[in-house]
This record gives structure tokens, sequence and C-alpha cells, in this order.
């Protein structure tokens, strides 16, 4: 499940790794989605969610609301949303009429291209890496400063097999709810896996 509507998405903004709070609407949105699953008799062993705030608040509300807030909520960096380097806190309609919408559009839509990065001087720079979520990360792997939706895929694909699917679940058809495992994240992750999960293409993600 994608997080409720937050503060850059109504000013359309590319968010990114910026941690950005929900909207009264968004905050709605989280409640309502708790009171489908309850209607639909969906209880969770286990919750998995990113290391932002939009989607830790999203998966915190709408379990309440479903009246399973006890459960574990397991927070992962790598189900983070895409990180879009340069472009992290820009207008995405100014910079399409700056930068031209043909290369924008290739930059959000394409499977492979990456955006230009974000460097020191970035606003968001220390923001990131400076943030003690990601001291881990940062004397491991690194950082990103930018990703494409492949590279978005590898990490989102590598948290579901070695951290999601691990988890005991049961398929759509088991009756009994208490096995369900809930996930939140955000638009791109959440693409990129069912891209994954489903086999779509590279030709039909683009589209």
């Amino acid at each position: 499940m994608r997080h409720g509507e937050s503060e850059f998405n109504t000013a359309n903004i590319f968010t990114g790794w910026c941690d950005v709070a929900l909207t009264p609407r968004g905050v709605v949105e989280a409640d309502e989605a708790g009171k489908v699953f309850l209607s639909n008799n969906l209880k969770f062993r286990v919750c998995h969610t990113s290391l932002l705030s939009r989607s830790i608040s999203t998966a915190w509300r709408s379990l309440e609301s479903a009246g399973v807030g006890w459960v574990d909520v397991i927070k992962d960096w790598r189900l983070n949303e895409r990180h879009y380097g340069a472009l992290q806190g820009l207008s995405k309609e100014r910079t399409a009429e700056r930068l031209g919408r043909d290369k924008v559009m290739k930059w959000r839509r394409s499977f492979f291209a990456r955006p230009p990065e974000m460097e020191p001087e970035h606003p968001h720079y220390s923001m990131i890496e400076d943030d003690k979520r990601y001291e881990k990360l940062r004397l491991t792997a690194g950082i990103t400063k930018a990703e494409s939706l492949e590279d978005c895929q590898q990490r989102v694909v590598e948290a579901w097999e070695t951290s999601i699917m691990p988890t005991p679940y049961s398929p759509p058809e088991n009756t009994d709810p208490e096995d369900c495992v809930l996930v939140v994240a955000h638009a791109n992750t959440l693409r990129a896996l069912i891209m994954h999960l489903d086999e779509i293409s590279v030709d039909e993600i683009e589209v």
C-alpha cells in the first residue's frame, strides 16, 4: 500500500528521501485504509515500511484504525522512495519547463535513466547525509546520490526476498487472516516491486 497524501504531493514536488509529513487528507486516507482492512477482515501479523515519516505514519494510523495497532512495524531504508538526486525538492512542472519535458519525463518514467546526482551544495544533501537513521547505511554501502528505477528495484527486491517473504504469511485463498503481512511504501518502490512480482516488461513499465 502506498502512503497517504504528503505535503510535497500536493505541491507537485519531487520528494524522494525528503522526510515530509502527511497532509490532513493523507491522515484521513490512512485511517480510511484501516477501516477497509477491518471491513474485509484483514488482520496483520507484521508490517514492513520505509524509514520515511509519511509511510511510517500511514502504517501506524491504518493499523490502529484496523484494530491491530499492536503489531510490529519493521522499518527498512530499502523500502524508501526512489532517490531523485538533484531533482529532489524541485517543482516537477517548473523543472520540466526549465530542462525540457522529454528529458524530465525520461528521468521519471524510464527504467534505466538516472537523474543528476545530488551534490553537497544541494539544500537536502546534509539533511540526508547527517540523518542518524542512515548511519549504518552510511558506514557500509554508503548513501546513494541518485537512483534509476532499476537501482530502486534492486534494493526493494532484496528487501522482499530477505526480509518480507521470510515472514510467515498466507496466500489470498487462505481463510486465516492472522497471517497477512502489510507493506506500506512509496509510488516508485511499489512500482518497482510489482514490476518484479508480476514480471512486467521494461516497455510496459515505462508507459
